[in-house]
C-alpha cells in the first residue's frame, strides 16, 4: 500500500524540538512514549537539518562500557584511568556537539553517566528517546527528574496525522484504522503493509462490529511477543475479550478466574473500564483483538461465543444492547434457533445503525423460520444496505394470507421504497402506495403511506404537490412520529433548495424533538435530514453550521461503521463543506469515500457528481471526467430534485479540460433548468459559477435572487456580479472580502483574479487564495500572470516540494545550507506560498508552468 512512510504530524513537537535546541535553556530534550509511538522516527526527523553524534543504544550492547559511543570516541583510549577518568575522556571528546541517542534506557551505566556529565556541566546538547514504563539507568533517570533535560511525552498519532500519512484512502477507512491501530504509528504502518484495502466491504462481522483485516506476518509476531508466557487461562481471558468485549467483571471471573484477569491487567494487555453500575474489561489494544481472533481455532471460537451467551444470560442481561450481543454470540456459534431473539437483536442492531450486523440477524431469522415479520425486516434491511434485487427476492417470499394492517402496511412501505429508490420505477412505487393508502381502514397507518409518497415525489422532482401534502398530514389530525418526521424532512429537503434555510432549520428541529420515538424505526431519515441541513446552510452561505451539521452526524455514524450508504451519504454532505470551503484535496477525498459506500444506492450518482466538481477544481481532469461520465450513467429521475448537483459539476468539468465555451453555457443552462423548478439556490449557485467562468454577470437576476434567499452569499454573488460588471477593483476586492469573511476561499480567489485582470497587483493575494485552496485551479486563477522564478530557484523549489531537506538539497547542487534556504524563501514570495506543504501542493497541482528568469 504505501512504500517509504511519510513524516506526516508532529508539528508541535517538532517545534518544540527546535525550540529547544535553538534557546538552549536546558541540556537537551528527552522524549517519552510506549513502543511504537514515533519517537525514533521524530529523533531522526529532528536532526535531519543537524551536525550530530548519532546513537542507537541496544540490549546487547549495554554490557559494554561507552559501547554506545564507540564509533565517535578517539581510537586510543586512555590507559588505567578508571571509569570516572573513562568518562571525562570521552566527554572531552563530545563536548561541543549535539548528541542524539535513541532507546537511551537501554544504555550502559557509563554511557548514562556520561550523559548526565554533559549536560549538566552545559558542554553538549542532548536529544534522547526512552520507552515509557521501561527500567532505565539512574543517570537517565536523573536528567530528566533533575530537571537537566525537559521532558517531552509524544502521544499517539491523532486521526488527521492518519489521514495526512495515508492521503489516497477513504475516510472511513482513516476512522478504521486508527481505532485498529490506537494511533500507534508502528502497528499503522505494519497493518497498512500487510495489503488491506481498508474498503470496508468484507462481509463477515464478529459481534462488537469490526470486519476482518489482514494481519501481516510482522504485525502477528509482535503482538505474540506481547503474549509470550501466559498461562492457559490468561489466554482465555484474552480470547473471550477479542471475541466479544467488553466483557462484564463478573461475567470473565465465572468464565475464567480472578487471577486470570488480575493478570492480564497487570501485564497490559487489558484495561478495566467503569460503565454505570457495571465493571466492564476490554483489550487495551484494538489490533489485539484482530491477532488473537485470526490464530483462534474456529471450533473454540465457537465454543467460547456459546459460553459468552449462555454466561451473560445467566447474570441477567437487562440492557438492550446485551440481547443484541447474545443473539450475536448465538449466531456466530452456531447454536441460535429461536427466530423471535434475532429479530429482537436485529431490531436493536438497527437501530444503532449497526446494519451490517441487521442484515446477518434477520437472515438467520428468516432461516430459523421466523415468517412474515422475519420477510419483512429481511427485504427492510436489504434495502438499505442498496441490494434492491435481493430486497424484492425477500418480499417474495413474504406471504401475506393471514396479515394484520400493520404488516400489509409494512409490505407496501417496503415494496415502494425498493421500487422507487431501488430500482428506478418511481411511477410504480407511488401506484403502490395509492393503491394501498386508498384501502387501509387505519388513518394512522394512511399517514404513514401518504407521507412516504410525499418524500418520493419530493425527490423526484414534483415538489409542490409533495409540500402541499406534507403540510396537510402535518396540519391534521394525529400522525405516528415516524410519518410526521418523514413529513418534516420533506420540507427539510425543498426548504434546502429554495433558498428558505429557516424553513430548513425549523422543520429539521421539528423532526427531531421527537427522534427517540422514531429513530429505531426509520434510522435512514435522520441521515437524510443532516444531509440536506448541511445543504441547506452551504446554499445560504452559513460554512460552520454545515460543518457541525456535517461533522456531528458522522462522527455519530463512524464509531460504528456497519452502515455503508448512511456514512456514504454524510462523506458527501462532508464534501460539499470542504468544497465550498475551498479545501479540493480535502474534498476529493470525501467524494472518494461516498463513492466507495454508496455503491449501488440511489446516491451513488450523486457523490459521482460531486466527486467530478472536486476533482476538476483540484486540477485532476482524468478523474473529473471519468466520474461525471459514471455519474450520467447512473442518474435517476428518482433523485430530480438533487441531480443540480450533478449539473453544477459539469461546468467545473468541461472548464478543466479547456472548453470553456461549453462551460459556461453549461453553468447557464443549469441556472435556466433550477429556476423552472423554483430551486433558487442552486440557480444562483450556477450563475456565480457561470460569471467565475467567463460569462457576463447576471446582475439583475442575482440581485433579484438576494432578495428572495436567506443567508449573506447570494448577496454577496450580487456584489460580485456588479463589480465584475462595472470593472470596478474595489468593487471585487470587497466581494473577495464578504467570500472570504464566510469562508469561501475559492471564490474569493476568483474575484481577485479577475480584479488583476484590471490591477496587476492584485496577483499576489490571489496566488495567496489560491494555495490555500490546496493549489485549485480554475480559469480566473490559471490566467493570472506567471511569476518568474531563476532556474536555481526553480530546481531547488522542485526539490523541496519533492521532500528533500535544506541539507540533502544542499550537499546534491553543492550549495551551502544557507544559500538553499534563501532560494527557497525568494521562490515562496514569488508563488505566494509559506512553506513547504504549500509548494508541494502546488507542484502536485500541476502549477509549475513557471517562467525561468536568466540566472545561476
Amino acid at each position: 500500500m504505501i512504500g517509504v512512510w511519510p513524516f506526516v504530524g508532529r508539528v508541535d513537537e517538532m517545534a518544540e524540538i527546535r525550540a529547544a535546541a535553538r534557546d538552549r535553556v536546558k541540556g537537551g530534550l528527552l522524549i517519552a512514549g510506549p513502543a511504537g509511538v514515533g519517537k525514533s522516527r521524530l529523533l531522526r526527523e529532528a536532526c535531519a537539518d543537524w551536525d550530530v553524534v548519532s546513537v542507537q543504544a541496544t540490549r546487547a550492547g549495554a554490557g559494554l562500557p561507552l559501547g554506545a559511543f564507540a564509533p565517535h570516541l578517539p581510537p586510543d583510549p586512555p590507559v588505567d584511568t578508571g571509569p570516572a577518568g573513562m568518562v571525562r575522556w570521552a566527554a572531552e571528546a563530545l563536548a561541543g556537539r549535539v548528541i542524539a541517542v535513541d532507546d537511551a534506557h537501554l544504555l550502559d551505566d557509563a554511557s548514562a553517566t556520561l550523559l548526565l556529565h554533559l549536560a549538566a556541566a552545559g558542554r553538549a546538547f542532548l536529544l534522547l528517546t526512552v520507552r515509557s514504563r521501561e527500567p532505565a539507568p539512574d543517570a537517565i533517570t536523573a536528567l530528566w527528574k533533575d530537571d537537566w533535560v525537559a521532558r517531552l511525552e509524544l502521544g499517539p498519532f491523532t486521526v488527521g496525522d492518519v489521514r495526512a500519512a495515508l492521503p489516497e484512502i477513504p475516510e472511513s477507512a482513516v476512522r478504521r484504522l486508527h481505532r485498529l491501530t490506537g494511533g500507534n504509528a508502528l502497528m499503522l504502518r505494519e497493518l497498512t503493509l500487510s495489503g488491506d484495502d481498508f474498503d470496508g466491504s468484507r462481509e463477515k462481522r464478529n459481534p462488537r462490529g469490526s470486519g476482518a483485516v489482514r494481519i501481516s506476518p510482522r504485525l502477528a509476531e509482535l503482538v505474540h511477543d506481547r503474549l509470550a508466557g501466559l498461562g492457559a487461562d490468561e489466554l482465555a481471558v484474552l480470547e473471550y475479550l477479542s471475541l466479544g468485549e467488553p466483557v462484564g467483571l463478573a461475567t470473565l471471573t465465572a468464565l475464567t478466574s480472578a487471577e486470570a484477569c488480575e493478570a492480564v491487567e497487570e501485564a497490559q494487555l487489558a484495561a478495566v473500564v467503569p460503565d454505570g453500575r457495571r465493571t466492564q474489561i476490554r483489550l487495551a489494544h484494538p489490533i489485539y483483538g484482530e491477532v488473537i481472533r485470526a490464530s483462534c481455532p474456529v471450533l473454540r471460537a465457537r465454543r467460547r461465543q456459546a459460553e459468552l451467551a449462555a454466561a451473560t444470560e445467566a447474570y441477567g442481561h437487562r440492557r438492550r444492547d446485551d440481547v443484541m450481543r447474545i443473539a450475536a454470540w448465538r449466531l456466530e456459534s452456531g447454536t441460535a434457533t429461536e427466530p423471535g431473539p434475532l429479530l429482537t437483536a436485529a431490531a436493536l442492531a438497527y437501530a444503532v445503525s449497526d446494519l451490517s450486523l441487521a442484515l446477518r440477524l434477520a437472515e438467520a431469522a428468516v432461516a430459523a423460520g421466523g415468517g412474515l415479520d422475519a420477510a419483512l425486516t429481511l427485504a427492510e434491511f436489504r434495502i438499505w444496505s442498496a441490494q434492491p434485487e435481493e430486497a424484492a427476492a425477500a418480499l417474495a417470499l413474504a406471504d401475506l394470507t393471514g396479515s394484520d394492517e400493520l404488516q400489509r402496511t409494512r409490505y407496501a412501505v417496503n415494496r415502494a421504497i425498493n421500487l422507487g429508490w431501488g430500482l428506478n420505477r418511481l411511477d410504480e412505487a407511488l401506484r403502490v402506495l395509492d393503491e394501498e393508502a386508498a384501502r387501509q381502514p387505519v388513518p394512522e397507518l394512511a399517514g404513514v403511506l401518504v407521507s412516504l409518497r410525499a418524500a418520493q415525489q419530493m425527490l423526484g422532482g414534483q415538489w409542490r404537490p409533495a409540500v402541499a401534502a406534507a403540510a396537510g398530514l402535518l396540519g391534521g389530525p394525529a400522525l405516528p412520529s415516524v410519518a410526521a418526521a418523514q413529513a418534516h424532512g420533506t420540507l427539510v429537503h425543498v426548504r434546502a433548495v429554495t433558498g428558505d434555510v429557516t424553513g430548513a432549520r425549523t422543520a429539521a428541529e421539528a423532526a427531531m424533538a421527537t427522534v427517540d420515538e422514531w429513530a429505531s424505526q426509520a434510522p435512514f431519515l435522520q441521515v437524510g435530514i443532516d444531509a440536506m441541513l448541511t445543504l441547506a446552510h452551504l446554499l445560504a452561505g452559513e460554512l460552520p453550521a454545515a460543518e457541525r451539521a456535517a461533522g456531528e452526524a458522522y462522527e455519530r455514524l463512524v464509531t460504528v461503521g456497519g452502515w455503508p450508504w448512511a456514512l456514504g451519504c454524510l462523506s458527501m454532505a462532508r464534501g460539499w463543506a470542504a468544497r465550498y470551503h475551498g479545501r479540493v484535496v480535502e474534498a476529493v477525498r470525501w467524494q472518494r469515500d461516498a463513492v466507495a459506500n454508496l455503491d449501488r444506492s440511489p446516491w451513488t450518482p450523486l457523490s459521482l457528481g460531486e466527486l467530478a466538481h472536486a476533482a476538476a477544481l483540484a486540477g485532476d481532469a482524468d478523474t473529473a471526467v471519468s466520474a461525471l461520465r459514471a455519474a450520467g450513467e447512473a442518474r435517476t429521475a428518482a433523485f430530480e430534485l438533487l441531480n443540480p448537483l450533478i449539473d453544477l459539476a459539469e461546468a467545473w468539468v468541461l472548464a478543466v479540460t479547456g472548453r470553456l465555451r461549453e462551460a459556461r453555457a453549461a453553468a447557464l443552462r443549469t441556472a435556466r433548468r433550477a429556476r423552472s423548478y423554483g430551486f433558487t439556490g442552486f440557480e444562483a449557485a450556477a450563475l456565480h459559477d457561470a460569471m467565475r467562468l467567463g460569462a457576463e454577470p447576471a446582475v439583475n437576476r442575482l440581485t433579484a435572487l438576494s432578495e428572495m434567499c436567506e443567508g449573506p452569499l447570494t448577496g454577496v454573488f450580487a456584489r460580485h456580479a456588479r463589480a465584475l460588471a462595472g470593472g470596478d477593483v474595489r468593487g471585487l476586492l470587497g466581494a473577495a472580502d464578504g467570500f472570504e469573511e464566510l469562508g469561501l476561499t475559492l471564490h474569493a480567489a476568483d474575484a481577485v483574479a479577475q480584479a488583476a485582470r484590471i490591477s496587476p497587483a492584485a496577483g499576489d493575494r490571489a496566488r495567496r487564495l489560491a494555495n490555500r485552496c490546496d493549489g485549485a485551479v480554475t480559469p480566473a486563477v490559471r490566467a493570472l500572470s506567471v511569476p518568474e522564478l531563476t532556474d536555481r530557484e526553480h530546481q531547488i523549489a522542485e526539490l523541496a516540494a519533492r521532500g528533500a531537506t535544506s541539507r540533502e538539497i544542499a550537499a546534491a547542487l553543492v550549495l551551502s545550507v544557507r544559500t538553499v534556504d534563501n532560494h527557497l524563501s525568494r521562490a515562496y514570495a514569488k508563488l505566494g506560498v509559506t512553506g513547504r506543504a504549500e509548494l508541494a501542493r502546488l507542484m502536485r497541482a500541476g502549477r509549475t508552468d513557471v517562467r525561468h528568469a536568466q540566472g545561476p
